[in-house]
């Protein structure tokens, strides 16, 4: 499953992965965050996939890397947590590929192995993060 929701007053996008998100879900919310009139291209994004079971594949990685969000790359920047070793090693990948190939660098992107850590870099470690994880979770169970 993944969700997320738009923090305008804290200039923050939060996005959770959690069990077994495929990449159709993955593309889905990137449509819907596209549409979302709270979008603002100036916001930080939290990505937690701490609860991540990860089943992509290096084809889908590039497939994403290739087709961030429209006005994606004006993202001030995108913190991503990934505590196991699998899902460490996928985001890292998706950081060079986004970044590689002889662009210009998009975005300002890091991958961390704690939310704690990933907050600090954002600037934001007094934020209470934990409360808006557990709400796109909760009511993407309703």
């Amino acid at each position: 499953m993944i969700g997320y929701r738009i923090l305008a007053e804290h200039n923050l996008m939060v996005v959770c992965n959690w069990g077994e998100t495929t990449l159709d879900q993955i593309i889905a919310m990137r449509a819907a965050v596209g549409i979302d009139p709270n979008l603002s291209l100036d916001l930080d994004v939290l990505a937690d996939n701490s609860r991540l079971i990860v089943h992509l594949e290096t084809k889908d990685i590039r497939h994403l890397a290739e087709s961030r969000v429209k006005g994606d790359s004006a993202l001030a920047k995108m913190a991503t947590v990934a505590p196991q070793d699998v899902s460490f090693g996928m985001y890292r990948m998706y950081e060079m590929m986004s970044q590689g190939g002889g662009a210009e660098p998009t975005r300002q992107m890091m991958v961390f192995r704690d939310l704690p850590s990933a907050m600090e870099w954002l600037g934001k470690s007094d934020f209470p993060i934990q409360s808006v994880l557990d709400e796109i979770i909760t009511q993407a169970s309703e």
